[in-house]
């Protein structure tokens, strides 16, 4: 059985703060910036409200932008408050 890893919009804000990354400028759909390891990160969030799911598609290429190793690695992420990267 294949795990699947389900995130929001809300979500990805949440991760992208914690690694540092920000809104390019207030508005945008770009988030960039260097995270605490010194590795700069690029995304981009088209966010149509925090609550709303983001295709498993779009997780994977976020997940990728941001430099993890793959969904469950960013999903460990969120859940591990403690975690730096």
């Amino acid at each position: 059985m294949v795990a699947s890893y389900a995130f929001t919009f809300g979500d990805i804000e949440t991760i992208c703060k914690r690694l540092g990354v920000t809104q390019a400028k207030k508005g945008s759909k770009t988030w960039r910036g260097i995270g605490p390891d010194g590795i700069f990160r690029q995304t981009y969030n088209h966010s149509h409200g925090s609550g709303d799911l983001i295709a498993t598609g779009t997780a994977k290429q976020i997940a990728e932008q941001l430099k993890f190793k793959d969904l469950k690695d960013m999903h460990d992420f969120l859940l591990d408050k403690k975690r730096k990267i």
